[in-house]
């Protein structure tokens, strides 16, 4: 944090509703409207437009040590300085040691979902079975239980692996729900290894993190996911049902109910709408693909309508959150300034709730993100950042070179 006094000269700054020119300065990294008696440093922003920082609330591009070092810059440059990264390994030496590259360059603030519990033929088992690259031989099932990702099976299992649970501190605990109300699909080949925990286990999870004040997010694939995360009082979904029809289900199976909307309105738990992923399934069929869209649009907006708070995370390992941004723009439900709002002011304050960002307020802290138009005209600027501001200090990258 920044120990001197700092004078933001010019720059319009987004007040929640628009863009207007302000005076503000900064002392020991946080605004202030009150001019200090010394002034050390300026940090001219004439004519640009001020958000505070971007949050990615799903991506899993951080969450190694290998990962938070090819990652790290390409977040910086976007201006998304706040995260959480949805399926850590809960291994603690590589979660404290992904801790520790991500301290030491002190731009970002990303949480970690370090303990995520699934089946023991459950998601993201298919995925850690495949050979690593260069190698033919797959790992077997068993090599990984417990270190690429936690499993339970039964109840007595959530006392039994507590302590594993919480070696690794995490931010978040992960719960994986996969077509939760289909029993045929367990001890079907077909299915190994992208199933998820069976339902009558999340509540006494959520139950044990929630005492333990560790906050839980759940990974869903269907309607009645949802309703069983949010029935057992998950404090957030990581995905909007429906991105991906898996073959032998029905539309149905992926429209949520009122009820469930209801009981999420009424607990106040997020849904994190990772729409854009729709794009990366039935690349080859243009129907299904504007099904997909259809039910999304459906869902979401069911969703707005009950008060449900939508946040911005893409899943997209190679993207980022932006990318969500302008997926949901495409689908005609949300206004430029309401997904502003998503991106810069809930998403951060519902990933850091005891800290004082996401707003331009006495007392807040001194991030900006600086662009250079205004994006409440043209979503399209958020594409154009010129300057990074992290509590009073220029963070700003040195422009990439051009392709």
């Amino acid at each position: 944090m920044s120990a001197d006094s700092v004078r933001f000269v010019g720059g319009y700054w987004f007040d929640g509703e628009k863009f207007e020119p302000e005076q503000w300065y900064a002392r020991d990294g946080r605004l202030t409207r009150q001019r200090p008696e010394q002034i050390d440093r300026q940090i001219d922003l004439a004519g640009l437009y001020l958000l505070p920082p971007f949050a990615e609330a799903h991506n899993h591009n951080l969450q190694n040590p290998f990962l938070a070092r090819r990652f790290h810059d390409d977040y910086v440059h976007r201006g998304i300085l706040y995260g959480l990264m949805m399926c850590a390994s809960p291994s603690p030496d590589s979660i404290s040691l992904t801790r520790q590259i991500l301290r030491e360059r002190q731009i970002l603030d990303i949480q970690l979902a370090s303990a995520c519990i699934s089946s023991s033929d459950g998601h993201p088992l298919a995925m850690a079975l495949q050979p690593e690259s260069g190698s033919s031989q797959a790992p077997r099932p068993q090599d990984l239980y417990d270190t690429s990702y936690i499993v339970i099976d039964e109840l007595t299992q959530i006392e039994t692996k507590w302590e594993l649970v919480q070696s690794s501190q995490p931010d978040w605990i992960k719960l994986i729900l996969v077509h939760s109300e289909d029993e045929s699909r367990r001890g079907n080949e077909h299915f190994f290894g992208i199933n998820g925990l069976k339902p009558f286990l999340i509540a006494p999870l959520v139950e044990k993190a929630h005492a333990a004040g560790i906050r839980v997010t759940a990974h869903v694939e269907s309607a009645a996911d949802f309703e069983v995360a949010v029935n057992s009082g998950v404090d957030m979904i990581a995905h909007l049902p429906g991105y991906h029809w898996h073959k032998g289900y029905a539309l149905s199976g992926y429209r949520l109910t009122d009820s469930s909307i209801a009981m999420a309105a009424q607990k106040n738990i997020a849904v994190i709408a990772t729409s854009n992923v729709a794009t990366m399934f039935h690349t080859h069929d243009p129907d299904r693909q504007q099904a997909v869209r259809t039910l999304q649009i459906e869902n979401l907006s069911r969703l707005k309508q009950a008060g449900v708070p939508i946040l911005t995370g893409s899943d997209n390992f190679m993207g980022s959150v932006l990318d969500e941004i302008f997926y949901l723009k495409g689908a005609g439900l949300f206004s430029n300034l309401e997904l502003l709002q998503s991106l810069s002011v809930k998403t951060p304050q519902q990933l850091f709730p005891k800290r004082r960002l996401g707003q331009f307020e006495e007392g807040f802290e001194a991030s900006m993100v600086a662009l250079r138009a205004n994006p409440l005209n043209d979503l399209r600027a958020l594409q154009e950042v010129q300057k990074i501001i992290k509590l009073a200090r220029d963070v700003s990258p040195a422009p990439r070179a051009a392709p």
